[in-house]
C-alpha cells in the first residue's frame, strides 16, 4: 500500500483508522467515500476538522471533491501540509514501547499524546497489578 499511497496526488478511503494513519504520514489530501457507523463516524469529523479532507456520498460527489482537489494546487499543497503535520510515523512503535515498558518495567515514559479522555484498565496477578490507560481519538 505504501507504493500506491507514494504515487497518489490523494486518496479516496473509507473512513478506517489505519488508512487515514498511513495518509496522513504520506502527507495525502483523503476523500472519505464512507465509514462505519458508530466506530468511524469520528475519523470522518477528525478528517474534516483538521482540513485533510473531504466526505462524500455518492460517486457524484466523491467525482466533485476529487476534482476540485486536484484543481486547486493550492489547496492540494496545504491540505497535503497539515496531512504530514497531524501524521505520526512512529506511533505503532512508541506505542509497543509505552506498553512494554508498562508491564515488564513498571515504568511509563510514553510519548502519546494527552487527549482529555481516557480509558483505563486494570490487569493484575497474584503479585503484580498494572494500570493501563488508553488514549481515545479525538471527535
Amino acid at each position: 500500500m505504501s507504493e500506491y499511497m507514494a504515487a497518489a496526488n490523494c486518496i479516496i478511503t473509507k473512513a478506517g483508522p489505519g488508512t487515514i494513519a498511513e495518509s496522513l504520514i504520506r502527507g495525502l489530501p483523503i476523500v472519505l467515500s464512507g465509514y462505519l457507523p458508530g466506530q468511524e463516524y469520528g475519523n470522518v469529523k477528525f478528517v474534516q476538522e483538521n482540513g485533510v479532507g473531504n466526505y462524500g456520498k455518492g460517486a457524484r460527489e466523491i467525482a466533485d471533491l476529487v476534482c476540485s482537489l486536484l484543481g486547486d494546487p493550492d489547496e492540494m499543497a496545504a491540505m497535503s501540509k497539515r496531512a504530514k503535520d497531524l501524521g505520526r510515523p512512529g506511533a505503532s512503535y512508541d506505542i509497543a514501547k509505552s506498553v512494554g515498558q508498562l508491564l515488564f518495567e513498571g515504568t511509563q515514559e510514553t510519548p502519546l499524546r494527552e487527549f482529555e479522555e481516557s480509558r483505563t484498565m486494570a490487569y493484575s496477578s497474584a503479585n503484580t497489578s498494572y494500570r493501563v490507560t488508553m488514549p481515545m481519538l479525538p471527535v
